[in-house]
């Protein structure tokens, strides 16, 4: 179970938080060029961190080595920590420790290697803190810069992620109000599917009312919803279980936030 900047959710297969089993192909190449960016920034941050130390870019073969193993243990570290998801919607404080996490890691094993294997003496220590401490501010300084332009250009309404509201309580208006208000993030709510009372013929806030679906999952595909999120009381277990089951042969992202109201 976890805890989300906007609630609280579960993973169980395509039902998740921060979502991926829908990611569009912006999405697919966005983490595909943070690979390619973050490999790249190691073995340049190593260069620029040596010519810092030695005051020279002739790098022996052993320093050689020691890079490409150390931008392969970043890639790796980065992989495994869930670095490369999409970010969108997501705590961003959360997600830049998660990178910091994976450099100090990779490094961590990186110098455990040189340790174990009696070379650690052979390298510069100030040399491979510079590298670890350039590559990871190019990294962090990557994403700021990509997410600042991602964020003007989803404001503008581009790349926008359709949104399916389940549940009409208190927490779907929360959950409505605040994607309004954060148009940056790409959220498109294109509807609310009352599912434990009626709503309102004209909707809320501009939002649609969408009674009588007969197939939600059908509904789902064919309007090209890309995530669907449920707010419902806690008290709802058995509805929310309903919810699940119905979509679970669905590739749309479902996330849950939880109506606290019934506590």
């Amino acid at each position: 179970m976890l805890w989300g900047a906007d609630g609280l959710s579960i993973r169980t297969g395509n039902f998740s938080l921060f979502g991926s089993g829908s990611m569009s192909r912006f999405d697919y190449f966005s983490i595909s060029a943070s690979r390619f960016f973050d490999f790249f920034v190691t073995v340049f941050a190593a260069y620029f961190a040596f010519l810092i130390r030695f005051q020279s870019l002739d790098v022996e073969t052993p320093y050689q080595a020691v890079i490409f193993i150390g931008a392969l243990l970043v890639f790796v570290a980065c992989s495994s920590t869930g670095v490369y998801v999409s970010w969108r919607g997501r705590n961003r404080a959360f997600l830049f420790g998660q990178l910091t996490f994976s450099w100090f890691l990779a490094f961590s094993v990186l110098f455990a290697l040189l340790v174990f294997s009696k070379q650690s003496t052979y390298f510069s220590r100030t040399w491979i803190g510079l590298w670890m401490l350039i590559g990871l501010m190019g990294s962090l300084g990557f994403r700021l810069l990509v997410y600042a332009v991602l964020g003007l250009v989803r404001s503008k309404g581009w790349n926008q992620k359709q949104v399916l509201i389940l549940g009409n309580g208190p927490t779907a208006e929360l959950v409505v109000k605040r994607l309004q208000r954060s148009d940056w993030l790409g959220y498109d709510v294109i509807g609310i599917v009352p599912i434990t009372k009626r709503c309102s013929p004209n909707g809320f806030e501009g939002i649609p009312c969408i009674e009588d679906i007969p197939d939600l999952e059908s509904y789902i595909r064919e309007k090209g919803v890309k995530e669907a999120w449920i707010c419902l009381p806690l008290s709802a277990g058995q509805r929310i279980h309903d919810l699940l089951y119905e979509l679970r042969h669905s590739t749309v992202d479902i996330r849950y936030a939880p109506d606290m109201s019934d506590l």
